[in-house]
Formats: structure tokens, sequence, C-alpha cells
């Protein structure tokens, strides 16, 4: 199993000692050979022929019919298959193969091999995780570069005209054994090395559960364990002429009902028979749980028990038509199923064969050639059981689901469709289908579990097929009603009017609480099945019916951004919540209106990141300071799976060899004289990035000086904007604001940090000259922003004024900048200084310092400080009160800010990226493989444990999930109370109180939580009083 160290070249061409060397596993399969009844033998992973090999050949040799034996030999590795056939030149019945033993698709992918490592202790554990994913690259770059054939088996199979072989061992590949096994299911003998690894470990557990095989050796003290099990009874039976029974429950199913007779059923070339159970399921087993939703069942769902669209009389008709292909069942006298559990059952009774079961909505639409070509891997595998599938899963005329493993995607059940039935077999449920087989009195097995195509399997061969879940608005209004989704009508047409994608699902669905995405089909290259008659009818109007097309399973999901790909790391949201934070926030929402939002894959940590319509996420570990090592070996592995071109961190992250680009806040370390070795990950980055954007003309002349030997690198200004919720507001407005935070007096203010590094933002000179002036007790301050609590420093310095310190959102800040007598901003240094030309856009007089930036920020409109010094700084706060003085920096101060915009700045930003992936030159990392090894030395010091483990850990235990709830609760909580405490909320309650009062009755839904119920219950109570809150046309007011 375990690999061994090559210096130069492949592991896998080395020739390394042989395993399976005069043990107990040799003396067996030496015995196996010898029988009479075994003819051809397999053998998978032959190495250099020294090992089993030897065991084969010895036990072939010895019988008494060899010579109608034949060994079949696979060894991927060049090397030693030249030694291989080399050494057994003269033994005629060895054929020698230099292949794969299956396609490289059949490979697990890290996600898996991750799933398995934390999930059972095996020897694979003795490794790390990180050494384990080596390997596992080096196995399928082996096959490709090598360019062996890959699908090894299967060729010796048919050049061979072998159905099943008599006796295989899989010994080959760490990573193949599971689809190994499933080409060579049905021989008499399989036996299985390293069962005590991932080779083997599933294989092993499946045959001692599978009543067709015996086991008959199991030795786990030899190296990692070997078992050989034996088949029971004859060969399978491949039954090529096997039907299929397909099974739809249906209530009011046009316009789809006719689509799966005329489009595929009539031209299926084999035997195939329709059961259709028509009606309406009461609310009751698999069901129930939606009349906790307030789920009923609406008179106008039915006529008499059955369907009121036209969908009875179609059923008739076409049972009428084809009474040899269709049966209809339905309940007598307008009684309702007993649960759609009664109604799956309903058929089995009258299947008397052995056949395809295959379940089809209504709504989910497949083609003809996918059917068939289901049928057709079921004949290929006949011990195949069950089939999943991933579908195209649709929530809008065009909109799909672009996510995976979440809702609607959800592998564990999701989509179970297809299973070989026998006569006997029953559905113990219906959400999620479980059809089951007695095997002893009493004893029941789900047939699934045995040997199910996965998706990926089902995937490669092309069968997703379309579900049409939410297309039509009577699918909402139905589902609004029998399952209890509150809204869901006049939330899905909010859905319908977005613009801009992916977007979440949970912002619409109030039953949706995952990461679900939602994106334009033919954004994806999706075609739909079912298409709308015209766009002028409005939604819900669908009477035409595309063209099946043959490749409906080609697009893959999850979606990807579009090439070239942009890598946008989140840190910064996850570790400050300053200005940067604001910078990025902003660029992304421009960016999202664009179409170079395509090319962007936000790696959000620690779900921080800004969730904004028409960008695409990928959810990341959180970063640790103490880890930077590997945190930059983790971005490299997360760019390397993305494909990414370029990689931008809000911060300072970097990956290893992918190309960089670095957006320059300020040199405020460096200048001031901060301790680097604290930013030894900022000069990392700057060394590491190709080139750079600063936010200002002084930032980028910083920079050239304080690193010389960068500043061949170029650098290219673009300023920051100015949002457009920064304008002058209204007197009303400024006047409840001023109300509800109690400022009785003419303020100033102060936004952000009141001191920082070495006292640099300088708010105490302020708060000094502030205490010497005349008529002090006539202003109050206003500090937004910053600590919790005054400086100590701060709270000695000025008497007899009072202070107030404000968290506000952006609306209110606009309100304080509008109101405030001035903005007092005596910064010694600054990056940009966006607080600046956020309170010129107000009309907030400017009363700063020329230093760094801020002159390319407040230009000729700002009073500036001659000397940063009392005696100035009170002669500005004298001079601004000035009514022709003040009015003349108001007017000059909205035209100055009226030149910075987001929309520039995203431009430009975007055309570095663009311009600097065109011309890739410019973009190669400096000296990659230098960083390659610094960053693992570090990673090695930190002691940080491996990448793999980080990007891939074990499954959250209950009280890891309990706390991410209650954090998620938290948040929803808080968003809540900032909507109640907006003065567009008061008005609304005030209005309807008034209307209560004088007209009676109670016109809102209550969302009461109680904190005693279950916090799963609490979050969804939450989230939906959360969305029926952003639903209200005052809320929707104020955004706009």
């Amino acid at each position: 199993m375990f690999k061994g160290i090559l210096a130069n070249g492949s592991e896998l061409d080395k020739i390394i000692p042989p395993e399976i060397a005069e043990d107990a596993f040799y003396t067996h399969l030496v015995q196996l050979c010898q029988e009479s009844s075994v003819k051809t033998i397999l053998e998978i992973g032959s190495s250099a022929g020294q090992g089993s090999t030897k065991a084969f050949v010895s036990g072939i040799q010895s019988s008494m019919d060899f010579e109608y034996k034949k060994l079949f030999c696979i060894e991927v590795s060049r090397v030693r298959f030249e030694a291989l056939k080399q050494f057994y030149k003269d033994a005629s019945f060895v054929k020698c193969y230099n292949c794969s033993s299956v396609p490289i698709h059949n490979f697990p992918t890290r996600s898996d091999l991750a799933c398995f490592y934390n999930s059972y202790e095996t020897g694979l554990n003795a490794y790390s995780l990180d050494e384990v994913f080596r390997w596992l690259e080096q196995d399928i770059t082996y096959v490709e570069e090598q360019a062996v054939p890959n699908e090894g088996i299967r060729s010796i199979k048919i050049e061979n005209n072998i159905s099943f072989f008599d006796l295989v061992l899989i010994d080959g590949s760490e990573f193949t054994g599971e689809a190994e096994l499933d080409e060579v299911y049905g021989a008499k003998y399989i036996c299985l090395d390293d069962i005590n690894t991932f080779k083997n470990y599933e294989n092993h557990n499946r045959l001692c559960e599978d009543e067709n095989y015996d086991l008959v050796v199991e030795e786990r003290k030899v190296r990692n364990g070997f078992s050989i099990f034996q088949r029971i009874g004859n060969k399978p039976i491949i039954n090529n002429d096997i039907p299929v029974h397909f099974l739809t429950i249906v209530l009011n199913g046009q316009p789809f009902i006719p689509y799966h007779l005329n489009y595929v059923f009539k031209n299926l070339k084999f035997k195939w028979h329709w059961h259709i159970v028509e009606g309406v399921a009461d609310l009751a087993h698999d069901t129930a749980w939606s009349l906790a939703n307030g789920g009923v069942i609406d008179k106008t769902f039915h006529e008499n028990g059955l369907s009121s669209d036209g969908t009875t009389e179609y059923l008739n008709k076409i049972a009428e038509e084809f009474p040899d292909n269709i049966s209809i069942y339905r309940k007598e006298g307008g009684q309702f199923w007993d649960g759609k559990l009664e109604m799956v059952n309903a058929p089995l009774e009258n299947i008397n064969e052995e056949c395809l079961l295959w379940q089809i909505d209504v709504d989910e639409l497949w083609t003809s050639q996918q059917i068939t070509r289901g049928r057709e891997i079921f004949i290929e595998y006949p011990h195949k059981t069950a089939a999943f599938y991933w579908c195209h899963y649709f929530v809008g005329p065009n909109l799909i689901v672009s996510s995976r493993n979440c809702y609607s995607q959800n592998p564990v059940q999701e989509w179970l469709r297809t299973w070989r039935y026998q006569p006997g077999m029953r559905w113990s449920a219906h959400e999620p289908p479980i059809l089951v087989q007695e095997i002893e009195p009493g004893l029941e097995k789900d047939v699934s579990k045995a040997f199910a195509f996965s998706h990926q399997r089902t995937e490669r061969e092309g069968l997703v097929f379309q579900h049409f879940a939410y297309v039509l608005q009577s699918q909402l209004v139905f589902k609004e009603k029998y399952y209890g989704y509150q809204r869901a009508s006049s939330n899905w047409e909010r859905l319908l009017k977005q613009t801009r994608f992916p977007t979440f699902l949970r912002d619409y669905f109030d039953w949706v609480n995952d990461d679900t995405t939602v994106e334009k089909a033919d954004s994806l290259g999706i075609s739909p099945i079912f298409r709308a008659d015209s766009p002028s009818k409005g939604p819900g109007i669908f009477t035409d019916f595309a063209e099946p097309m043959v490749d409906l399973g080609t697009v893959r999901l999850p979606a990807k951004s579009k090439k070239p790909t942009v890598l946008i790391d989140g840190v910064f949201f996850q570790l400050l919540g300053s200005g940067i934070g604001r910078v990025w926030r902003t660029l992304l929402e421009e960016w999202s209106n664009h179409e170079f939002g395509q090319h962007i894959t936000v790696l959000d940590r620690n779900n921080s990141a800004p969730k904004i319509p028409g960008i695409r996420y990928r959810s990341i570990p959180p970063y640790e300071p103490s880890a930077c090592g590997r945190d930059s070996l983790l971005l490299q592995t997360i760019c390397d799976e993305e494909n990414a071109d370029i990689f931008i961190s809000t911060y300072y992250s970097m990956p290893v060899t992918t190309s960089t680009i670095m957006l320059l806040y300020d040199m405020i370390p460096e200048i001031l004289q901060a301790d680097l070795g604290d930013w030894q990950e900022k000069v990392c980055t700057l060394m590491h990035a190709s080139q750079y954007v600063a936010i200002s003309e002084n930032t980028a002349r910083d920079f050239r000086a304080v690193y010389p030997l960068l500043s061949d690198r170029k650098v290219t200004v673009a300023y920051c904007g100015v949002s457009s919720v920064f304008r002058p507001m209204e007197k009303a407005a400024i006047a409840d604001f001023r109300s509800k935070y109690e400022i009785n007096k003419p303020y100033f203010c102060t936004v952000g940090e009141r001191s920082g590094f070495n006292g640099y933002k300088n708010v105490t000179l302020f708060f000094e000259a502030l205490n010497q002036l005349q008529n002090k007790s006539d202003y109050m301050v206003v500090c937004i922003g910053g600590r919790d609590t005054l400086e100590a420093e701060l709270s000695q310095t000025l008497d007899a004024v009072e202070i107030v310190l404000l968290k506000l959102s952006d609306e209110e800040l606009a309100l304080a900048y509008s109101g405030a007598e001035a903005l007092v901003y005596p910064s010694k240094y600054e990056g940009f200084g966006m607080p600046i030309a956020e309170a010129m856009a107000c009309g907030c007089p400017v009363i700063t310092s020329r230093n760094s930036s801020i002159p390319e920020v407040a230009g000729d409109a700002a009073l500036y400080l001659k000397q940063l010094d009392i005696p100035d700084m009170v002669s500005a706060l004298e001079q601004v009160q000035i009514p022709d003085f003040r009015n003349d920096l108001v007017t000059k101060g909205i035209s100055q800010a009226s030149k910075f915009s987001w929309a520039k700045m995203a431009n430009i930003v975007s055309s570095v990226i663009l311009n600097a992936v065109q011309n890739d030159s410019s973009l190669h990392p400096q000296v990659g493989w230098l960083w390659n090894e610094l960053r693992h030395n570090q990673k090695e010091l930190e002691k940080s444990g491996g990448v793999a483990a980080f990007l891939y850990p074990p499954p959250k235990t209950l009280e890891q999930s309990k706390l991410e709830i209650e954090q998620r609760l938290s948040e929803v909580l808080q968003e809540i109370s900032l909507i109640e405490q907006g003065s567009f909320w008061k008005l609304r309650q005030m209005l309807i109180s008034t209307k209560e009062k004088f007209l009676g009755g109670h016109s809102q839904p209550d969302f009461s939580i109680s904190y005693s119920e279950d916090l799963e219950l609490q979050l969804a109570k939450a989230q939906q009083k959360l969305s029926w809150m952003k639903t209200s046309k005052f809320v929707r007011a104020r955004l706009d």
C-alpha cells in the first residue's frame, strides 16, 4: 500500500519489494488457482510480478488443468510493467497489460477521501491527510502523463469475451478499489488486500453484507489485512430485456403531464409501463410535518378528490389509448389517499416481474435518450440495485440552483429515482423514498444500500434530469397552502425580479436555511426542456415544450467563475470592521452589477463576508495569525482547485505560486515607525505581488520610498469613492436623528479611531482646543465609531462639554454628518481619508491637516490647520462658526466630493486585473519555488498541522453545530432589531396601530419566538420574521 520516496521521477516507477510474499494470503491464492473451476484470473496491481503474481503462477502451474487457465495482470507503472513482462515472457498463460484498471474519473475526489479519513480509524491515519492527498495526485498525474489506457478491466473483458472472471485480486491503486469491484462483481472469488485502508475497506464491508457472497477468509493481522469472498450460486444473470416500470403520483399535473408520454415513453425501444396514481394525499405520515407550518388541503385543489385542471380527463384518454402500457390508480368516492406513502405503494402489487422501478414526479423531465442510457448501465452492471442522480432544479422559468450539497441537492437522499425491483418489495417511506425487501420474517433491507450508482457515475453518463419545481405561479400557490410555505408566491415574484446572480435562495424562500445559490440557467449553458410560451404573458404561462436534448447532463455544477478567474480573499471581513471593509464591500457591490463580477469568487472566511447578489462565494476556514505558513499553502491549494488566474487579498494574505495583485491602503506602520516584526505578512505580501493598486498618489509615493527594491513594479492609483447614501439630508430627518440620540445642541463630530498607533489620529488636539473655546458649552461632541468607551486621556482633557459615543449605519452616519457643525479630522497620516469625502458629500465642513493623502481628497474645500497646535485648532473651530465662511466650505465640499466615484474605482481596479491577466508576462509570481520552500518551513515551525486537515476538517459535533445556530440566531435577531429601530419601521407601526384602533382587527402575523423552543425552530421563526420585514414596502423604500 504505502509509497516509497523516489528522488527523481514518479514514485510509481520505483521497483518495490513484494508485499504478498510467502505469507498466509500468498498460500490462499496458490490454493484457489489450483481449483478446476478457476479458469480466468485477474490480478489488479501486479507490480514487478514477484508477489501475488508468483502465487497465481505457482498455483496455475501445479494444477491438473493448467493449460485451460489464464492469468491477466494489470500494472500501471511502465517500469514495473516492463519488469513483469520480461519475467513472465515464457509463460504463455500470463497476459500482461500496462494500463489503469479504471478511468481517471473513477478516482475519488479530495472531499471523498477526506470524508473517509475523518470517519474511520484505519491504516491510512498513520499518515497525514496532506500525504494521502499527495498520493492521490501522484496516481492521477501518472495516468495522465504516461497516457496509458485507462479502462483496463473492461478492455480485458471485451478482448477475451469474459463476462465474469473466476478469480480476482484487487490490490492496485490505493484509491480505485470501489470502482474496480463494480467492474469485477460476479466473479466466483474476490480477494481483497489492504482491507484496513481506503483501497478495500468499503469493499470488504459491502461484500460482508452481500447475500450473494460468503466470507471464507478474513485476516487482519497480516499487513493491513486481507479477505476472500466466494460467490453463492451461479453467475449473475444479465437480463438484456429488463423492462422499466415508471411510477408517478399526481394531482393537477398540467402542463407537465403530457410531456412524459409524448416526448419520452413513446420513443423507448424496450418494454415499459407507466403507473400513475392520481388524487389528494392527506397530510399524514411523511408529509405530516407541514401541519405545523399551517399546511391545509384547500378545496380549490381538487374536484371530488381528483385533479381540477384537466389532468383526470387526460389520464383517462391515454389509459384508453395505451391499455397495455398505462395503469391509473385512484380512490373512489372522493376519498383522499392516506398520505403519499399509500399512493406509491398502490401499484406494487401489480408489478409481478423483475424490472427497473423508476420514480418520475410530474414536474421532473427526462429525455428518452437519458432513460435508455440509464437502463443500459443497469444491464451492464447487474449487481447495481439503485441509482442516485443530480438534477437541474428550477426555481424560476430560467433560474436554477447552481450549488451542490445544499437545499434540493442533498446527496444523502436526493435524487434517488431508480431501483432494481423484485416482486414483494414495498415502500417504507416516500420522503425520502425508501424501497425495502424482506430478507427474513420481520427483517427488511433498504434496496438502495447495497450497490447504488453514485451521483458522480450517473452524471458522467449525462443522466441529470430537469426538475421544474417552482416555475409556475400555480405551483407556488399550491405549496404555500399545502406545505404551509408562508408568502411563497410573493417571495418568488421578488426572486423573478432579481437581476444580479448568483444570489442566495434563502433570501427569498423562508424554508431554505443554507447557502444555496441561484443563477440563470442559460448563463450556465443549460437549456430548459420546458419553456415559457411568451414572456409578455408573464410568469406561469407555459405551453411550448423544447425538443429533448441528448446532452442535458454535460453541464457540471456547482457553477464556477468565468475565466479569467479572480479569487478575492475576504480575510479583512473576518479580522476587522473598519474602512477597508467598506472599500471592499462597495467594490463588490459595484462589480456585481457588471460582467466583471462573473469572474470573481470571494473566499468567505468563517462566514464573515457580506453576501452580495451577483457575487460567487466559497467558504474556507478562518485565518489564524499564528499559522501564516499553513494559510498560504491553504490558499494555494484553493487557487489550484479553482483554477485561479489571479489572487487578491483584502488584507495581507497570499498563496504560494498563483500571481497576486495587491491593494495598497497606506504605509502607516512604516512611516510611523511601528515594530515591523508585527507586520511581516504585509512585507511578504508586498514582495509576492506582481503589481499594485494604491488608493492615493501619496500612498504610491510612500510605498516606493519605503520599498525601493519593489519600486520597479507597476503601481496604479485608484481613488476610493463616495456612496450615494452620503448626501445632504432633509432637516426633518436630521431632527429625528438628533432626537433619537438626545443630541440637543450644535455638535462637532469625529469619525473612526480617536487615537491610533502613536496617537496619529490626533483627536486629543481637538479636545484640548475645544476645551479652550470660549463658547464650548454651546456645543456637544459626537464621536462615531472607535472604541466603545472614551479613552482616558480624552475624558480628562475636556470638561463642561457633553460627549456622545455612537455606532451608526451608513444611513445614520449621513444624518450625523448633515447635522454637524463640522467634522474635525486632524490626522497626522492617512492612506486616503474617506470620512473627509463622505462628510463633504453631506454638506458638512471639514477641519483637517495637510498631511499625507488628505489634500488629494479635500482639495481646496477643507479648513486646513496651518500648524497642528492648539491655537490653530481653536481658530479653526471659531472660523467654522461664521455662517458665510461655513457656507462656502459646504458648497466647495459638495463639489469636491463629487469627484470621487466607487464606479470609477471599481472600473480602474478591474481593468488592472484583466490587463494583467492578458499580459501574462507581468503576472508571474516572484521566485515561486522560494515562496513554496519558505511557507513549508514556516508551517513546520508553526506546528500548525497539515493544510488538508484544515481544509477538510472532521464533521462538527452536535455542540459545535449548536453554537453555529446560536450565532446565526443572534445575527438575525440583531438585524431585526436594527430594522425595528429605524424611523421608517416606527412610522409603519404607528400607522398600523392607528388602523387597528379605528378599523379593528389584527393586521400583522404573529412571529412570537419562545426561547424555550428548540434553537432550530427559533432560528426558523426569526428568519421568517426577517424575510417578512424585508418585504415590507416601508423597508424596501428605505433600501431604495
